[in-house]
């Protein structure tokens, strides 16, 4: 009998829904009951030292993760927290990654679990996104410079409503068309591009107006040696929280030696009380989960250079 994917989504969106629910009446008690029968439950290697890890870190009263948890709960629609999350962890993560790792075993890799790319290539991406859902891709990234290329990649993900879809935007494409159309894009998270730890007007608007929009929304910022200290000051965290729930860093343009120092503090940061703000390391990050996923596992760059 072939396996049911179909209900095993169903399931899980089932769980999801009634997860956020029970967390949102009783956020410790309920967030950690979860987060041990996810422990109990896992299998892979790498699912197993997550949920421990999460273990640990919620076995703190005062974890930074309590409030942040509850805040993303409170200020993000739930369909687009369940869609997402369901994608990511079942899809992507649990079905795909191990797809992905019999096909680089067999010799066919190696393969991509995130592929990069130009927004203006949405369109002509479609017949490639849905051949990577046959062999285990289920995760997209696209870098758009205005507004309609920002909306061929909300329609490219309306297309394909099992992967999940990365939208990197700089302010200025936050239109109310955009954003309205994101409202209805659930597969679909939007990252504002930053070009400095300095908040202009125009990117608190952009903010601002996902915010309200209740939709799945972080910030992205390319760090240098210098501004790097800037934003682990608790005041430059604090400030971030206020407007959004999680942070991506990109350390291309950093000196090896800062890019280890801004490490070990990020993941330092992860694991005591602070403001409720995520730091994601986008190339430490994505690097430790390509490990984890198959010795031949990648991350694709179609972007023009």
């Amino acid at each position: 009998m072939p396996f049911n994917t179909h209900g095993v989504r169903t399931y899980a969106l089932g769980l999801a829904h009634r997860a956020v629910r029970d967390i949102r009446r009783d956020n410790l008690r309920q967030l950690r009951r979860y987060v041990d029968l996810c422990a109990l439950l896992s299998k892979r290697k790498g699912h197993r030292f997550f949920f421990d890890h999460a273990q640990e870190i919620l076995a703190k009263a005062d974890s930074l993760y309590y409030p942040l948890i509850q805040k993303v709960f409170n200020t993000v629609d739930e369909e687009h927290l369940c869609i997402f999350g369901v994608n990511f962890g079942i899809d992507a993560m649990t079905l795909g990654a191990a797809q992905l790792q019999q096909l680089n075993q067999a010799g066919e890799g190696p393969l991509p679990w995130l592929t990069l790319a130009d927004a203006g290539q949405a369109d002509e991406l479609n017949t490639a996104v849905a051949a990577g859902c046959a062999k285990g891709m289920y995760l997209w990234g696209f870098f758009a410079r205005n507004e309609q290329q920002a909306l061929q990649v909300g329609a490219l993900a309306a297309r394909h409503p099992t992967c999940d879809f990365m939208l990197v935007a700089t302010p200025g494409c936050m239109t109310r068309t955009l954003v309205r159309y994101l409202q209805d894009s659930p597969n679909l998270a939007t990252l504002v591009q930053l070009d400095s730890p300095q908040l202009t007007d125009e990117a608190c608007a952009a903010l601002n107006s996902l915010q309200a929009a209740k939709v799945n929304y972080g910030i992205t910022l390319t760090l240098t040696d210098d501004t790097a200290p800037q934003v682990l000051q608790q005041e430059w965290l604090s400030l971030m929280a206020q407007y959004t729930p999680y942070c991506f860093f990109s350390h291309a343009q950093m000196s090896d030696a800062a890019v280890q120092q801004m490490t070990r503090q990020v993941y330092t940061a992860r694991s005591t009380t602070g403001a409720p703000l995520l730091l994601i390391m986008w190339e430490e990050d994505c690097a430790y989960i390509t490990r984890h996923i198959s010795p031949n596992a990648c991350i694709q760059d179609l972007r023009a250079r």
